[in-house]
């Protein structure tokens, strides 16, 4: 079997260190020796170490591949470990563990890309993804036409691998799951899951709650998780007057909670690789209101089991609110065929069976994106 490294420095809990923490473990499991280098002190390092792997910390920034001793500090772990195949995170991680690979003249370098924005075609990144990469694995053809957006020199196509999220659906389709929220009379509950930060588009969704409260729509608005922009989302909920409608749940680790507790699930995100919060809604048989933007058209199938609207239209947002709001049955229907969707395209066992080819022979088995119900 071969010997694998996870190399992820990013600090804080997110789409990719998930992807990092669950592949890893998986691996583990099937017999790959699995070292992970992680930033000191961080959350995926807390995990890693919770769940008996082999870790190593490294004060890593965008700056580190410019320090030879913590260049030489990864090169002798690559070695020491003897690593086949490193799979890195961010940007900064590619530099330093690209470059410490090539010194150390062994592993293959998988870069995993989860960011639906376009890469710069700098004489630096020409560099990394023409001697530092064996690949890039990405988690939508949007992020993979990105990253081909400004030149094909930077990588060639087949090197792009394209590996969707994938989900255990049984574990969102539990019967006797407590909600967080008791639902009151005929009210329907809204519900958003993700970081404040500015991709995610809080601001829309706090739109949205004036709209339908001034149509004098019953409604509640879930908003879990945590992030810079929580703050700044929470005073402008209260000078709008929104405190009944717009409820604060925080960072909930039963994520089926929450889900259990909403109707429809509303994504105003600016830009996504691959929403994970999104498919965890669909798996458990939630309706999907989001704007048309980046990879979100490859999940949310409109009018099958979602409704897609131009991004940035408040009024269009709530129309389709609205229109969910009042039809139970077509909720149901869209509830029914997203749960189908995840089952057929996004699970966990087709995401590692994909894995495990790269990991074997250095790129993914074809495999058709073209999701229809």
């Amino acid at each position: 079997m071969k010997n694998l490294c996870f190399f992820n420095s990013c600090q804080v809990w997110g789409g990719g260190e998930h992807w990092h923490y669950h592949a890893a473990c998986w691996c583990k499991q099937q017999g790959y020796s699995v070292l992970v280098i992680t930033n000191v002190k961080s959350e995926l390092a807390e995990r890693v170490s919770s769940a008996g792997l082999t870790l190593r910390q490294i004060q890593v920034s965008n700056l580190s591949a410019l320090h030879p001793c913590k260049v030489r500090r990864v090169m002798q772990l690559l070695r020491d470990f003897r690593i086949d195949v490193l799979f890195a995170n961010l940007p900064s991680d590619v530099k330093i563990a690209g470059l410490a690979a090539y010194l150390a003249g062994s592993p293959q370098v998988f870069y995993r890309r989860g960011t639906a924005l376009p890469v710069k075609n700098s004489w630096l990144n020409r560099l990394i993804f023409r001697y530092f990469l064996s690949g890039v694995i990405v988690n939508s053809q949007e992020v993979k036409r990105r990253l081909l957006q400004n030149t094909t020199a930077l990588i060639p196509e087949k090197k792009i691998h394209v590996l969707y999220n994938g989900l255990d659906p049984k574990a969102y389709k539990q019967h006797h799951v407590i909600p967080l929220y008791a639902k009151r009379n005929a009210e329907i509950v809204l519900g958003n899951a993700g970081r404040f930060v500015g991709q995610k588009g809080h601001i829309y969704l706090v739109k949205l709650a004036q709209h339908l409260k001034t149509q004098g729509v019953q409604f509640i608005l879930l908003l879990a998780g945590k992030g810079p922009l929580e703050g700044y989302i929470r005073r402008i909920v209260k000078e709008a007057g929104l405190e009944q409608e717009v409820r604060f749940v925080g960072f909930t680790e039963d994520i089926n909670s929450f889900l259990h507790s909403i109707d429809i699930f509303v994504s105003t995100s600016l830009h996504e690789g691959s929403s994970h919060a999104v498919l965890e809604a669909m798996s458990a048989g939630k309706a999907i209101v989001a704007f048309d933007i980046s990879s979100l058209p490859e999940m949310v199938l409109h009018e099958q089991n979602g409704l897609l609207v131009p991004a940035g239209d408040v009024n269009a947002l709530a129309e389709a609110v609205v229109r969910l709001l009042h039809n139970a049955g077509l909720r149901e229907r869209m509830g029914r065929n997203g749960q189908n969707f995840i089952d057929k395209y996004f699970t966990k066992d087709t995401m590692f069976r994909q894995l495990k080819h790269i990991i074997e022979y250095g790129k993914a088995e074809t495999f058709s994106h073209n999701h229809h119900m």
